[in-house]
């Protein structure tokens, strides 16, 4: 018995249907207004960094209330391209600051409306951005041999801070910043965190911890957690160190098995600040009174290339799926023990998110 329609027939008819499906969802960026979303406060900030030079950074919003998730706030916002290589961000009480590493620079948006108020360019390589006070904040980098001090208020720059390499992540500690650096790949390894004056703007200590020390994270106790990478290079392993700030020594460490980390890393740490969870190709959980690693992930990427971990208020678990770093990413969340709740698609490699 033959079928009612001839197979070209259906071929045709799955075409046309498509085309008019893909042309209904390729409608160009239409122009945000920001007072329809509301105050950005019930909702998570997505930092979609894009692709290496191709321009295509991109902020992304997801209401909680409503479950939707809103691409390119910032350009819709603007009616501009953000950049390239979006790094991370830093709320004040007036702005967001939105570094943009590989375009030099620092986008300051209104928190209410998104939209820009001026652009701090010249800055190279910026990486993250801490406010010290109403006004002062300090900027990382990955190439400078310093750390910028800036007034975002004024637009001002205030001056410089020594700094011996790449500097990375910056963690407040009552009047101390204290500053991870990362090893490159084909430099030397590094294995101290420094501390500088936030009251003298000055770099006084350094404390050594492991390889090529990245994010850290504060527990409920007042210890300080670091993740150390290692540095494949050199065949050194890394691991996470418990750091006293206030004796300003390391007082314990657990190396990880394997040298290689995956494609990223990442610390984060619960809202009740007695688990740690860490990126390493999976997603891994501990208590922070542990004093050995976990053997079994409580996320499996199974296949999927993790770029971003973050640990929402809720305490439920927060991956970015960078895919191939090509498409568009995708972002998962899971409960406190792995089950997956929901997927949604993001923009190119997500790697950071920020909970309001």
């Amino acid at each position: 018995m033959s079928n009612f329609f001839p197979i070209y027939s259906w071929v045709w008819m799955h075409v046309f249907f498509m085309c008019i499906i893909l042309c209904a969802c390729s409608k160009p960026d239409e122009v945000l207004d920001a007072g329809s979303v509301g105050d950005w406060e019930d909702g998570v900030f997505v930092v979609n960094e894009g692709g290496f030079n191709h321009q295509n950074a991109s902020l992304g919003w997801y209401d909680r209330k409503s479950g939707v998730y809103l691409d390119k706030v910032y350009s819709k916002v603007n009616e501009s391209d953000l950049g390239d290589i979006f790094q991370s961000l830093n709320i004040t009480p007036d702005v967001i600051l939105l570094v943009v590493n590989n375009s030099d620079k620092v986008e300051v948006v209104d928190r209410q409306s998104l939209k820009n108020k001026y652009t701090l360019p010249s800055i190279k390589s910026p990486r993250y951005i801490l406010p010290i006070d109403d006004a002062i904040t300090y900027i990382s980098s990955l190439t400078e041999k310093f750390i910028t001090i800036w007034d975002y208020k004024a637009n001002e720059l205030i001056g410089r801070i020594s700094f011996p390499g790449w500097s990375e992540h910056m963690l407040r500690y009552e009047d101390w910043v204290i500053v991870s650096s990362p090893s490159f790949y084909l430099g030397d390894p590094t294995e101290h965190l420094y501390v500088i004056d936030a009251r003298s703007h000055r770099l006084v200590d350094s404390i050594r911890v492991l390889t090529s020390p990245e994010s850290m994270v504060m527990d409920k106790e007042g210890y300080l957690w670091v993740y150390c990478q290692g540095h494949f290079n050199s065949d050194l392993k890394g691991g996470l160190a418990r750091v006293d700030i206030s004796k300003g020594k390391m007082i314990d460490s657990i190396l990880f098995k394997e040298v290689s980390p995956g494609f990223a890393t990442s610390l984060n740490i619960n809202p009740k600040k007695d688990s740690l969870y860490f990126l390493r190709r999976d997603v891994f959980a501990m208590s922070t009174s542990d004093n050995k690693l976990p053997e079994k992930p409580v996320v499996e990427a199974n296949g999927r290339t993790f770029y971003a971990l973050g640990i929402a208020p809720t305490g439920q678990i927060w991956t970015g799926d960078a895919v191939d770093f090509v498409q568009n990413g995708v972002v998962s969340i899971y409960s406190q023990k792995g089950k997956l709740i929901k997927e949604f698609r993001v923009g190119v490699n997500p790697s950071e998110f920020y909970f309001r």
